[in-house]
């Protein structure tokens, strides 16, 4: 009996002697919230246009937290995993990496990690009333993690840039999109209710462009438009009214053995003058040239010019206006003179509501490249084309 008791109390100090391991086992939270690319339907916000949305706060909030930083450029990195559970609202969030970037002869605060706790605080009343349609597995409702990142920069005189803007897709992946099935998708109302969606680009009314835009449509299983791409354009705004045209409709879903299924499609859009339009159009000048390429925050821009003076510009995220150029001599009643550079230009934009008029700063390459500028001021001389009187610089390459 003394020997068992022995035995009891050595066990006991060799059990209390044990060290606590330093290395902490926390939940795998990918078991219950499944990443996006292995759900068979994604979390999709309520909210309208929620990537602007999104962008909005976090410049405000950005833009309060620049107040206190004396004017340095700084970065400011946004990186989140969001736990999204079965209801559509967010549990839990983790930061992530977001994306980093060195600009040349700019120098940048180093502080992030500290940025960005004070960007979360501030975020995270907002998240609480942010809400989701939620994920599916198999037509069940499950929780998922969403991933949302971007870049804002202050550029050192109180103004907050997006560098990278946030890149967000809440369908399911494109290559799980069939190409051909038992039943293909048709848009409800036939070609007609997409037709209906055509508004004559103006530009190509008054250059005369007729012709077939083909659009690649990626329909998901219940019949909405996912995504569209070009397959074959014509250009003049014709392409991009064309893939908006189609993005309007629904269709009937795909089937494939009694089940809904994505499919992809092609939509060919027909873009035809009438014969009063056409005859309109015989003295008009035709297409100088077209320009396109992206700002700064990834704003798709495109100008076209026609050898009259009637021009179009075209930003993605504001959509196109049409007008003429007013305040550049050399363009376009004859020619462009590509020898002379840099050179001031306004454009006078009509639409129904208003008249505006845009002033750039316009810098040619030698391979009739464009370099756009948006003038500070409007008294800015084509001279002073530099980071100090230019707000925003577009490099566009021409297309034709």
């Amino acid at each position: 009996m003394k020997k068992l008791i022995l035995i009891l109390f050595a066990m006991t100090l060799l059990l209390g002697c044990e060290e606590k391991s330093r290395i902490e086992v926390i939940q795998n939270y990918s078991v219950k919230y499944i990443e996006e690319a292995k759900v068979t339907k994604q979390v999709k916000p309520e909210i309208e246009d929620f990537e602007k949305y999104i962008t909005d706060e976090f410049q405000t909030i950005i833009q309060e937290i620049n107040d206190e930083t004396d004017g340095k450029y700084l970065l400011f990195p946004v990186g989140y995993n969001l736990f999204v559970n079965e209801n559509g609202r967010i549990d839990k969030i983790a930061k992530i990496e977001a994306i980093e970037i060195e600009p040349k002869g700019k120098h940048i605060f180093n502080n992030s990690n500290k940025l960005m706790d004070e960007i979360t605080l501030k975020i995270l009343p907002k998240m609480e009333k942010w809400k989701f349609a939620p994920a599916k597995l198999f037509n069940k409702n499950i929780a998922m993690q969403k991933s949302i990142k971007a870049l804002f920069a202050n550029m050192g005189n109180g103004e907050i840039v997006l560098k990278k803007p946030f890149s967000l897709s809440f369908n399911n992946a494109l290559n799980d999109f069939f190409v051909a099935v038992e039943k293909m998708p048709s848009p409800i109302g036939g070609m007609k209710a997409i037709q209906r969606n055509i508004t004559y680009p103006e530009i190509a009314k008054r250059a005369g462009i007729e012709g077939r835009v083909y659009v690649k449509a990626y329909i998901d299983s219940t019949g909405t438009v996912a995504k569209t791409e070009i397959i074959r354009g014509i250009g003049a705004g014709c392409d991009e009214m064309a893939m908006e045209a189609v993005r309007k409709v629904k269709f009937t879903p795909g089937m494939q053995r009694g089940k809904r299924v994505n499919v992809q499609v092609t939509v060919p859009i027909l873009f035809k003058l009438g014969d009063s339009q056409k005859n309109s159009n015989k003295n008009d000048s035709k297409i100088v040239g077209n320009w396109e390429g992206k700002a700064d925050d990834g704003e798709v821009i495109k100008i076209t010019f026609l050898s009259n003076g009637d021009t179009e510009l075209y930003k993605s995220k504001s959509g196109r206006m049409n007008g003429e150029v007013t305040g550049a001599t050399f363009w376009p009643k004859y020619k462009i003179n590509y020898s002379i550079s840099p050179y001031s230009l306004d454009l006078f934009f009509k639409s129904k509501n208003k008249e505006s008029v845009q002033k750039l700063l316009v810098k040619f390459s030698s391979n009739h490249d464009i370099v756009l500028g948006l003038p500070k001021e409007l008294n800015v001389r084509p001279k002073n084309f530099n980071t100090n009187n230019v707000s925003g610089i577009w490099e566009l390459k021409r297309v034709k």
